[in-house]
Parts: structure tokens; sequence; C-alpha cells
């Protein structure tokens, strides 16, 4: 299988690079993994990112420097990129995840080989959600393009997940893969991670609590159309 990971970033360099790092040092060695990085064209940091693009992986890197866009447009345009350049499944990222399984990717292949289709939602074990919660969901080519999204883009910064999430749930399409461990450093758990970037003031809409607070208001408004999205997801599997 092949795996597109998806990872918008701003203004954090160094945790780009510690995140590519971690899964060039963790994949196999017959691994099909390629990591899509959106960097917003304004971003103080962008000749750091430069820098970095030119690094060597273990991993092909595809750099992505364009307008300022909410993250749910950028990780739609790095999904729209990755499935056209052939990817089977696309997996959200972020910068501040560390992977840490070895041979993760087998492990994927595994358990993706084990559905009886293409059509679930799958996550791994973050750290601190576990089972609970989808929190860096991934999803194959064919949901994505029955859909013709990966996430909504109607949310400032939050709740992309909570979507992909309540959809899977919805048609009981969810699958957890407790084997595989990507470590989320979230600044709330861990202090030391809190940067600029944390405060979301770049996105000038407001606080930081402010800010998922409305994009609570937007999903919970939006139910009738997560529920149009199973049922479009659950059409296309019985008529498979």
């Amino acid at each position: 299988m092949k795996y597109a990971i998806l990872t918008p970033t701003r203004s954090r360099p160094e945790k780009m690079r510690r995140h590519l790092q971690s899964i060039s040092d963790t994949i196999s060695t017959t691994s099909d993994v390629c990591v899509y990085v959106f960097v917003d064209s304004d971003d103080p940091d962008i000749l750091k990112y430069r820098d970095l693009e030119s690094e060597q992986f273990n991993m092909p890197t595809v750099f992505l420097y364009d307008d300022v866009h909410s993250i749910g447009v950028a990780w739609n345009i790095m999904a729209k990129l990755a499935i056209n350049d052939g990817a089977d499944w696309i997996v959200m990222g972020n910068d501040d995840i560390v992977y840490k399984t070895s041979d993760w990717d087998i492990k994927l292949d595994t358990r993706v080989g084990s559905l009886s289709d293409a059509y679930h939602v799958l996550w791994v074990d973050d750290g601190i959600n576990q089972e609970r919660w989808c929190a860096f969901p991934m999803v194959s080519k064919e949901w994505y393009t029955h859909l013709g999204y990966f996430v909504p883009e109607i949310f400032i910064f939050g709740c992309h997940d909570a979507w992909v999430f309540e959809v899977a749930k919805h048609i009981n399409r969810c699958v957890y893969v407790p084997e595989v461990l990507n470590h989320h450093l979230h600044h709330s758990k861990h202090s030391s991670e809190s940067d600029k970037t944390t405060t979301l003031n770049h996105l000038n809409t407001g606080t930081r609590s402010g800010i998922f607070a409305r994009d609570i208001r937007t999903l919970e408004s939006k139910r009738t159309e997560i529920i149009a999205d199973a049922n479009n997801i659950q059409e296309k599997i019985d008529s498979v």
C-alpha cells in the first residue's frame, strides 16, 4: 500500500524536521510512504522550510507553498495531489507528531488487508486518546474519491477529525489500530511544546478557546450533512 501523510505546518521548521525524521526512522525498508508538507507563503520561517526541503530522508517529501488557507483547505489540497500521485491511503498529519513504532507501514498493511473493503476510517494510538477518539484519521482513495474531499473546509481550525470520525461511526466503519503509536506531543500535555503557533494568533479570528467554540458549534449545526455523507458511503458499500 502507498501511504501519503499530509502535514500542514507553520513557524515550526524544527518540529517539522523532528516529524519527518521520526517517519524516516520508523518506516520499513520496503515502505511506500510519501509525506506532503503545506507551508503558508507568508510563513516567517519559510527559508528554514526551504532548507528542510533539501534534506534527505528515507521517503520522498513534497513541500507545497501557497497562500494562507484554513487548515481544512490545506489538507484537501495535499489530499488531491496525493491521490493524483497514486496514494492508496491518505493520513492526517501534524507537525507535533512523532512516529514511534518500527515498521508501522507493514503493520498498517496487515490491518488494511484484513478489511472487508476500503470504506473504513483508521486511526492509531496517539498517546492521548487511544480508541476513544480518532485524532488523526486515515481514509482510502476510494473513500476520498467517493465523497470528493478529505475533510470539510467549514472550520477555522478544529473539528476536522471529528467530522470524519462521526461519518465513520454512523455506519460502523471505525478501525482503531493500537499496535501503532504515533505520539502526539500536544502542548496541553507537554508544556515544553507550547510556542507562538499554539496561540493561533496568526489566524486573526479570535482567541484559541473562541476559535474552538465556534468550530464545535459549526460541527453541531451540520449533523444533517454528516449523516448524508455517511449514508452516501453506505450506499456505495451496498452497491459493491
